[in-house]
């Protein structure tokens, strides 16, 4: 009897490890706040805070060694005119967009991140230093916020590092 409970218990055990390292809370990966502790996501530990990179932005990250970055910027609704996460993305897409030449956008994805629907993109074009590169530009839309979330790598890194860059997305948390 006793040797089962053990059996029982070390299943649970390794039950919860199994559990805490699929929702990547584990030493490989550590949170990246802002907008004053409101917003996180979940980066893998390899990741760096890279302050200067956009202005605006209230979260930037990258791993300059795997060529993987991130950008989150916060605008509160009350001060902006759009009137949905579609016009917001637009807005803020088409920009990035111009920038690319021999660029092709790919979706609209509709999903929901951490409760709140969302909106996704994937542009691919030459940016001006005329490198290959591949973004995904999200748009969540919480009660408050628009949070446009840019993630990116270059275009012969991207089937390594696109599931990758789908989890720090899919991990972004309005608290």
């Amino acid at each position: 009897m006793i040797r089962k409970n053990v059996l029982i218990l070390f299943g649970l055990l390794l039950g919860c490890q199994f559990f805490w390292a699929c929702l990547g809370t584990g030493s490989d990966s550590k949170k990246i706040t802002g907008l004053k502790g409101i917003i996180e996501v979940t980066v893998p530990s390899s990741w760096q805070e890279t302050p200067g990179m956009h202005r605006s932005a209230d979260i930037q990250a990258g791993d300059e060694k795997n060529n993987q970055y991130l950008l989150v910027v916060s605008e509160l609704k009350t001060k902006l005119k759009f009137p949905n996460k579609e016009a917001y993305s637009k807005f803020t897409r088409d920009p990035l967009i111009k920038r690319l030449g021999e660029g092709f956008v790919y979706g609209p994805d509709k999903m929901s991140i951490y409760g709140h629907p969302a909106i996704r993109y994937e542009i691919r074009g030459r940016s001006p230093n005329h490198n290959s590169v591949v973004y995904y530009h999200t748009v969540v839309e919480s009660p408050r916020y628009f949070h446009q979330i840019v993630l990116w790598t270059s275009e012969k890194n991207f089937k390594a590092n696109g599931p990758g860059l789908i989890k720090i997305m899919e991990s972004f948390r309005e608290n």
